[in-house]
């Protein structure tokens, strides 16, 4: 065991160094590379600063401290002689009735003894009650019913009335969790300082198609260096719903999760205003599926952006309160920073390159080599720090992400944007034409796809 913590810290600082390294080579390629174009590094900064400042800066800015933070937790790990604590699981449910067993099951099977799992049956069509049903034999199930609502937070909150756990994960119907997540749970939990966690989420139906496997590529990136950065920096702004943890007696306290369209980040933002810690845990590993095909994902992100616009302008006060720490002076006017202003920005500064007459094919030529490069440090970050990474076909989708995937989901969450601000009357002008593109796209690829299989 002491071997393995030291060859894991000997690869963290390895990586490192070689992170230093390839940007001392990038960084004199690329002026080569420019004197190559016969371009002037002033033109050059005017042209790429956006993405050297936002997208490469931060990357290498995670590809070094990062590392630091895995060394940390094998010098510091939770404490394995803990106090048990019983976990009270909130599995909320409507028309899951191909899924909501397996995801019993996978509690069921979690080597932590002290545990209980409430379902919640939310009006459901279909065979959802009597499926989970069957497995209140166990002595560890229950599974109650309640009237149809449309929120999820309405269901966790019903189901909260059922519980007895110190703990409470909330757990989609259509998620699995691994075998030792609620003993890393209660590991975690030994601090009393600790108020919320947020899983690890990965994609359970990834290999469906290529939608699929770039929402798997997502999510490894955003949750192994996005959470982890975030967590590190006290600015964890996002418990994902699909498995997220409260400390049961000042989830109460605060009124429970409030009905709306981002319940997760609404209540994480309300854990944050009574200045409680919020931790990323990287061993919770949780798997959920996702959407099959692009209406539905476009559907989803638009929720999620109106959802988080909403409630960003619902907890506007914790802008720059120092009272509210790191979450109110960094966290909240980061994510403002990062996912809305430079959105507008960069359309602004596109609108300045045309304007300014700018070469499309010298544009480009600086471009792609630095969010490749960008997009790299990240992919290749996140699977150094991570102990149960994605496989190497999903890491290779890097460029598809770089230049289709993430412009997309921009122009997605400018249209949710619209739809918070504007109504959705006006957004629609919006969207049905970007659908349409989007609907020939999945057409030309399915076509295709079974001609390559031929």
């Amino acid at each position: 065991m002491f071997f393995n913590k030291d060859k894991n810290i000997i690869v963290q600082l390895s990586y490192i160094v070689c992170v230093i390294i390839s940007v001392l080579l990038f960084s004199i390629l690329f002026y080569n590379f420019t004197e190559f174009l016969s371009t002037s590094i002033y033109d050059i900064l005017l042209i790429v600063w956006p993405a050297l400042l936002f997208d490469l800066g931060r990357s290498v800015g995670k590809a070094v401290i990062l590392p630091i933070d895995v060394i940390l937790r094998y010098l510091r790990p939770p404490p394995k002689d803990f106090k048990p604590k019983l976990i009270s699981v909130i599995i909320p449910a409507k028309n899951e009735e191909k899924t909501i067993g397996s995801c019993i099951e996978a509690i069921l099977e979690n080597n932590y003894l002290w545990k209980e799992v409430i379902v919640v049956d939310d009006g459901s069509e279909d065979n959802t009650y009597f499926v989970a049903k069957k497995y209140e034999e166990t002595g560890v199930v229950k599974v109650v019913r309640k009237d149809p609502s449309g929120y999820k937070a309405s269901s966790v909150n019903y189901g909260l009335l059922f519980t007895k756990g110190e703990i409470v994960l909330s757990l989609d119907a259509d998620t699995l969790i691994s075998r030792d997540s609620l003993e890393w749970v209660a590991r975690y939990f030994e601090d009393e300082r600790l108020v919320a966690g947020a899983g690890n989420l990965r994609v359970l139906n990834r290999d469906v198609n290529l939608l699929t496997r770039l929402q798997a590529y997502e999510y490894f990136a955003a949750f192994e260096m996005g959470r982890r950065t975030q967590s590190l920096l006290r600015t964890l702004l996002i418990i994902p719903g699909a498995a997220a943890i409260y400390r049961r007696r000042l989830l109460e306290s605060l009124g429970f999760l409030d009905r709306t369209l981002a319940e997760d980040f609404d209540v994480t933002l309300k854990f944050h205003k009574v200045r409680g810690k919020l931790i990323f845990m990287p061993e919770v590993l949780a798997w959920t599926e996702v959407p099959v095909n692009w209406r539905s994902w476009i559907r989803q992100r638009i929720r999620w952006s109106m959802g988080q616009l909403h409630s960003l302008r619902k907890h506007s006060q914790l802008f720059f309160r120092r009272r509210f720490g790191m979450p109110g002076l960094i966290g909240a006017p980061d994510m403002v920073l990062m996912d809305m202003i430079l959105l507008f920005a960069w359309s602004i500064w596109l609108i300045w390159v045309i304007l300014a007459q700018i070469s499309i094919a010298t544009l480009f030529m600086l471009l792609i080599p630095v969010l490749l490069y960008s997009e790299l440090l990240t992919i290749s970050t996140s699977r150094i720090v991570s102990k149960d990474p994605e496989p190497f076909s999903i890491l290779i989708l890097f460029p598809l992400a770089t230049f289709f995937y993430r412009p997309l989901y921009n122009i997605i969450r400018y249209i949710g944007y619209l739809y918070e601000v504007l109504g959705k009357q006006i957004a629609t002008f919006f969207y049905r034409p970007l659908y349409n593109i989007i609907r020939y796209i999945g057409y030309l690829y399915e076509v295709l796809g079974k001609q390559r299989r031929w």
